[in-house]
């Protein structure tokens, strides 16, 4: 209870909460059975935790925190379509999208006979310039 105390006060006395999020570790770390002696730890993780946990035991819970701070694979995409393209960054399991562009290269065309081939080209032109 007197652990749950400190970590009310604490988070009270916040003006907002971090971007990425707020771990609070709080519990009595004496030694000598009798004694108390609270401490309250805040870390601002490096990178966005998506994740809500609450336990009370004997020991903190560091696995959240071990998985943010092991190395993960790195991807760099580029997604494109004659519409729009995007540039993201897919990061061990999270998509960062860096850039979306529009593209104004028109679609099909519905003309047929002579103007097909014009309108065909036009259009490749149009791709190839964007």
């Amino acid at each position: 209870m007197h652990a749950l105390a400190k970590i009310i006060n604490y988070l009270k006395g916040l003006k907002k909460l971090p971007e990425n999020a707020l771990i609070v570790f709080c519990g009595n770390i004496s030694n000598r059975p009798g004694d108390v002696d609270i401490r309250l730890w805040a870390i601002e993780p490096p990178d966005k935790l998506n994740i809500r946990l609450y336990r009370c035991g004997s020991r903190f819970v560091l696995d959240p925190l071990k998985e943010l701070i092991s190395p993960k694979q790195i991807y760099g995409l580029i997604v494109l379509d004659r519409g729009e393209a995007s540039i993201g960054v897919l990061k061990g399991n999270q998509l960062i999208v860096l850039e979306n562009k529009q593209s104004w290269v028109p679609g099909k065309m519905r003309a047929g006979g002579q103007s097909f081939v014009r309108f065909q080209r036009l259009i490749e032109q149009d791709v190839h310039l964007w």
